[in-house]
């Protein structure tokens, strides 16, 4: 048997392009901002996708935090995040229902 490994490659470019059209879309759901820089110097980004009713300091909010690609060949996880992130932005009452609670 021979083993091959699979690699996606430009995954930072392909994010921040989402991540730009995502911004604009202008929709009043979707917050990007950059969390902090890693230690090969790439932005670490933060993505916050919730009803704007939900952004007020004092409200307390139970918080779903998800995470892809924390690992080296974990690069089809990137494609599974950007699909749930494309399913919380449909203009759906699923996803408005997950939004607003």
């Amino acid at each position: 048997k021979q083993w091959y490994q699979r690699r996606v490659r430009d995954t930072n470019a392909r994010l921040s392009s989402w991540i730009t059209k995502q911004e604009e879309r202008d929709i009043d759901y979707f917050y990007a901002d950059v969390l902090c820089d890693t230690v090969q110097q790439r932005n670490l980004d933060i993505i916050t996708i919730t009803s704007p009713d939900n952004i007020h300091p004092t409200k307390q909010k139970r918080v779903i935090f998800i995470t892809a690609r924390v690992h080296p060949g974990e690069s089809p996880s990137s494609y599974v995040c950007e699909g749930l992130m494309e399913f919380l932005l449909e203009d759906t009452s699923e996803a408005k229902a997950l939004r607003d609670h």
